[in-house]
């Protein structure tokens, strides 16, 4: 009895030990790619920007809707604020990607960019809520439209 228990307890020890060290050498090499990608993305020279699609805020997203409450007002303050701004969608690329595709030195301009569409969307999101809760359905579908067409990877636009 003694015998089998040691023989599986041993066998158990070696997949364990195994399984490991393979999961260990995967890491491994998983690391190793991921630092000699980013390495070259540190190193990859300044490149063209000027071919960058950027988002046009229509003027119905950033104009004045009447006599609203003060949270629409301040939205729309920002928002117009926004527009005024360089955006640009890069949802979906990773920061080692965007320096691989546009160099490094590039870098904090895409961020920027990228930020005011990470603020452009929160902002529609929270405008259109709003507009809603105050009756102005027509506007906010306006919004919904635009919203659907500038980020269509956002899942949380629907007719709330």
């Amino acid at each position: 009895m003694i015998p089998v228990f040691l023989a599986i307890t041993l066998i158990l020890v070696f997949l364990v030990n195994y399984s490991s060290s393979k999961y260990g050498r995967n890491r491994k090499e998983q690391l190793d790619a991921f630092w000699a990608r980013e390495l070259k993305a540190n190193t990859t020279r300044k490149k063209d920007i000027s071919n960058i699609d950027f988002i046009t805020i229509p003027d119905f997203l950033s104009s004045p809707t009447g006599s609203v409450s003060e949270e629409i007002q301040d939205i729309e303050k920002r928002i117009a604020e926004l527009s005024e701004k360089k955006i640009a969608n890069f949802s979906g690329k990773t920061n080692t990607d965007l320096k691989l595709e546009y160099g490094a030195a590039n870098f904090q301009t895409l961020a920027e960019w990228d930020s005011n569409y990470i603020k452009l969307v929160q902002l529609m999101q929270k405008y259109m809520v709003a507009l809603r809760k105050e009756g102005f359905n027509e506007k906010a579908d306006l919004i919904l439209d635009f919203a659907r067409k500038v980020a269509p990877e956002v899942h949380s636009f629907s007719k709330q």
